[in-house]
């Protein structure tokens, strides 16, 4: 649905969320997207950036423009994995997931280990 305000033809985003991504593992590739769901259907006006911080973000990188998130984690902790989207009325909007880095793998329990 379009709606007029001020001149500024287009839908007003409502709230975005932002999928889960799986865990990674410091020095271990990590290769995951990032997918985000609008409340309010995209007329072509929105701008949409993603980008990603925190602690667990050290050897990451995220693209922009369509959230692959890529690298090889070298810390252990939290990565913020964030989605901005601003519509024609100026409205700003993010959704937000983190991904956790741990410092190892979980020992896996085998047959012989019981």
């Amino acid at each position: 649905m379009l709606r007029s305000n001020c001149g500024k033809v287009g839908g007003v985003i409502s709230s975005v969320t932002v999928a889960a991504l799986v865990a990674g593992v410091v020095g271990t590739a990590y290769s995951e997207t990032a997918t985000a769901t609008l409340v309010a259907p995209d007329d072509g006006t929105y701008t949409k950036t993603w980008s990603i911080s925190g602690t667990g973000a050290t050897g990451l990188s995220i693209n922009a423009s369509t959230g692959a998130v890529t690298g090889t984690p070298t810390t252990a902790g939290v990565a913020t994995v964030t989605y901005t989207v601003n519509d024609s009325h100026n409205t700003t909007k993010t959704g937000t997931t983190a991904i956790t880095i741990a410092a190892t793998r979980a020992a896996e329990v085998t047959e012989t280990d019981k």
